[in-house]
């Protein structure tokens, strides 16, 4: 995928060095939008507005998350690739295989400690993973967005298509346990090459 400009967005000195030197431009975030107390939307819909300001008018914004570390090149060139590849698209979405988590195996439970369906019910006994319809979960490798859709306030539109990751690449750390499964996978991987 050729790309005519990359940009950046950081309040981090290092890591606006390293971009850099990799001939990607810095867009300085206020320290304001780099907090974890609100959502990260926050910060790329003032990176698409900081470009506007400039002068400069993307015709998408590619959101990419640390904490999907083990999403590849490929994965990016071909998630961008789909959205231009489809006129009636305004954004595309990376997920993965939702195994095993399916709607109607997630459980409440309530005050008094009794279990009750969250969605809809399995019935009275376990039922087969494979006799559920397959779902997926977003998993926060990859936003591919036109940029009038990040102006009107939102990352993904109304004509999302789904670009499908694999279960190995698919980890969005939020727990120390996925944090450890990410190092191992790339541990792994680095002993295969």
């Amino acid at each position: 995928m050729n790309c005519e400009n990359v940009f950046i967005s950081t309040e981090d000195e290092e890591i606006a060095r390293y971009a850099e030197s990799l001939n990607a431009r810095i867009l300085h975030r206020p320290p304001a939008l780099a907090d974890d107390s609100g959502p990260s939307f926050r910060g790329i819909q003032w990176g698409v507005n900081e470009l506007h300001r400039q002068g400069i008018e993307p015709d998408i914004c590619v959101t990419m998350r640390p904490t999907s570390p083990l999403c590849s090149g490929e994965d990016v060139d071909a998630a961008i690739e789909l959205l231009l590849s489809n006129s009636e698209a305004d954004s595309v979405i990376s997920v993965g295989p939702a195994i095993a988590i399916h709607p109607a195996r997630l459980k409440r439970i309530l005050n008094n400690g009794r279990l009750e369906d969250a969605y809809e019910s399995e019935g009275q006994y376990p039922q087969r993973r494979q006799s559920f319809e397959q779902l997926y979960l977003r998993n926060g490798a990859v936003y591919v967005t036109k940029a009038a859709v990040i102006h009107a306030g939102s990352l993904w539109g109304s004509k999302s298509l789904a670009y499908v990751m694999p279960e190995e690449r698919s980890i969005n750390i939020n727990t120390e346990f996925q944090f450890t499964m990410a190092e191992l996978l790339i541990r792994n991987k680095e002993a295969a090459s």
